[in-house]
């Protein structure tokens, strides 16, 4: 299944609008009852980000968001 959305986010930075674009997949997947997916994009600063460490970031709201939704049963 493939699903796409467009979404305005106001002014913001390339990685704020990949991270908060990436959420909000996260949660149309989750509505939608699907457990098992594919995160395609073409941001390897929004993988990084999601994938290390790092707490103190300008975007950590949507960071953290996005990990806690990746790591849900």
């Amino acid at each position: 299944m493939l699903r796409a959305f467009a979404r305005n986010l106001g002014e913001g930075t390339i990685t704020r609008a990949e991270l908060a674009g990436l959420v909000h997949g996260l949660h149309i997947a989750w509505e939608m009852g699907i457990r098992k997916f594919i995160v395609q994009t073409d941001s390897k600063t929004a993988i990084q980000l999601i994938t290390t460490a790092r707490f103190r970031h300008p975007h950590s709201a949507l960071i953290l968001e996005a990990r806690q939704m990746l790591a849900q049963d």
